[in-house]
């Protein structure tokens, strides 16, 4: 009978087949918790976040004691169960399977951009566009809400990226997310100036009320909730790079469709 070992707390938390696997990732690792379990349906409501209550064992944090313990009990167990220690076993690749599912989501790459037709004039119109691939259901290009400025347009670009990752995932926050825009302004604004505005009072160095607040402050929030990193990256605009040419596009027709 296979057993199933999962890392809720550890260096790589998921589900392993072998204790000498589990014991990797708990030994060392402060407030490392662990069990085992006889099934993988338990197996995957302790990992994500339910309360299993398997009769093979309970939840413990780790310690060299716990884990002293913990392995007299596998080699007795794997005395008992022919084979169950015997190399790469039909069950053990069924066991690599099962922890395949619970490995974190690859990462995602998105371009965005912002387009103004007339930018700073009277009847300009705004657009933004979200780039993942191509014919990728997930792209954005769509009209701009509210006031009609280039800074918004790429500021709104990066929040409906993090929006669109967020929905398409069904609210799972674990994948890393790089977006890369070709606005120093955007970036900054939720990278490095973001903490200093917070904490005086949204005012510039001279004085003045930021601009944009409502966004920069959306786009925080998107990326607090989120457990994987997201970074933004900039990229030179019109520089023939496909991810940005195609943002680029699709920013200048949602700016067009206001029109």
């Amino acid at each position: 009978m296979s057993n199933y070992y999962v890392v809720k707390d550890g260096r790589n938390p998921g589900v392993y087949s072998t204790w000498d696997e589990c014991k990797q990732q708990v030994d060392g690792y402060s407030g490392a918790k662990f069990k085992k379990f006889s099934s993988p349906s338990e197996a995957s409501s302790f990992l994500n976040g339910g309360n299993s209550g398997s009769s093979r064992g309970s939840s413990q944090n780790y310690s060299s004691r716990s884990s002293s313990n913990y392995q007299k009990s596998y080699n007795q167990t794997s005395q008992r169960e022919s084979g169950y220690n015997s190399g790469y076993s039909s069950s053990h690749r069924s066991s690599n399977y099962q922890r395949e599912s619970y490995r974190k989501p690859d990462p995602v790459t998105v371009y965005t951009d912002g387009s103004c037709l007339g930018n700073g004039k009277n009847g300009s119109s705004a657009g933004v566009g979200v780039y993942f691939d191509d014919n990728d259901h997930r792209n954005v290009s769509e009209r701009l809400e509210g006031l009609q400025t280039n800074n918004r347009a790429e500021l709104t670009a990066i929040k409906r990226a993090l929006e669109t990752v967020r929905d398409s995932d069904n609210g799972n926050t674990a994948r890393d997310v790089e977006i890369k825009s070709d606005s120093q302004y955007a970036i900054n604004a939720t990278t490095k100036w973001h903490s200093k505005w917070s904490s005086n009072g949204w005012k510039t160095a001279d004085g003045a009320q930021v601009k944009n607040r409502d966004l920069i402050e959306d786009i925080a929030a998107l990326k607090s909730e989120r457990s994987g990193n997201v970074k933004l990256s900039y990229v030179p605009a019109h520089s023939s790079i496909h991810g940005n040419e195609k943002a680029d596009r699709l920013a200048v027709r949602g700016a067009q469709s206001y029109e």
